[in-house]
């Protein structure tokens, strides 16, 4: 006769469950706790990370990083993403930010340059053969620096501060004014104050500005527009390697008149010894 089943005996069929329960909870703390631990920093949490005050060696102007003594190679990777001049230094609170030639410092525009881009945009001279108008207030510009401040941080064209490397000086506004990463090809220009021109400045930036892109920023085509009439420009654009290439008649309104432009490009190609020598 067999034994009746006694309240409070242990199901044989049930009894592994507890085990599997304990085996599967501690692979998933392990999984867990891999990716919490091991993902990149610039994935963790924006809101939790400090904020470090640094301050620029060269400009003396001050800018925010997240962590950056711990996360060098990632800002490094983030400005060459979002381009933006290179951290060329990074210690003890104190950090470059710029594209430096033998003349001039290619840097991020601040709010403390508010008063030296108003007199820029303010001049007659400046904006004859520009594409932007003449600003009639101060608020107009500190508009202008704000936009200029929110595309470096969306990673978005913007020109940068031109300045004199030995005394600081503004010197007016460059840099690429849009690119397109996909395609590893990116536009150029510039606008010098008029107090500078004619001593090569244009030329130093413009060839600066060809090796960066190309050393740091993967571009592979590098175009400028000019207009017709600029033969002082389509002279810098010669005299760094660019080559006319084709002639867009009516192509671009300024101030209500449609005007003709050149375009000239260089591709890396073209200058790849030049590259190989280059301190930018």
């Amino acid at each position: 006769m067999k034994k009746s089943h006694q309240s409070g005996t242990r199901n044989p069929i049930l009894a592994p469950l507890p085990l599997f329960a304990m085996i599967g909870s501690t692979a998933a703390t392990i999984v867990i706790a891999f990716f919490v631990f091991t993902r990149p920093a610039h994935i963790a949490s924006a809101s939790s990370a400090p904020r470090v005050q640094y301050v620029c060696e060269t400009c003396g102007l001050p800018n925010l990083f997240t962590s950056p003594k711990e996360n060098k190679a990632e800002l490094y990777k983030n400005n060459a993403a979002n381009f933006r001049p290179v951290i060329v230094r990074l210690s003890e609170g104190r950090y470059r930010h710029n594209i430096e030639t033998e003349r001039l410092l290619i840097r991020e525009v601040t709010m403390n340059d508010l008063e030296a881009v108003h007199r820029f945009y303010t001049k007659v001279e400046n904006s004859a053969s520009a594409t932007w108008t003449m600003h009639t207030s101060i608020e107009q510009t500190r508009n202008e620096i704000t936009k200029i401040i929110k595309k470096y941080q969306l990673g978005r064209a913007a020109h940068w501060a031109i300045c004199n490397k030995a005394t600081g000086e503004f010197m007016g506004l460059g840099g690429y004014f849009e690119f397109s990463p996909a395609h590893h090809r990116a536009s150029m220009g510039w606008g010098f104050d008029s107090s500078f021109w004619g001593n090569g400045y244009a030329t130093e930036l413009g060839r600066a500005l060809v090796e960066y892109g190309m050393k740091y920023l993967g571009f592979n085509r590098i175009r400028s527009l000019v207009r017709v009439d600029n033969f002082a420009s389509r002279k810098v654009l010669e005299k760094i390697g660019m080559t006319c290439t084709t002639c867009f008649r009516a192509y671009w309104r300024l101030k209500g008149e449609l005007l003709s432009h050149y375009q000239y490009v260089i591709l890396k190609k073209d200058i790849l010894p030049q590259l190989s020598k280059s301190r930018i």
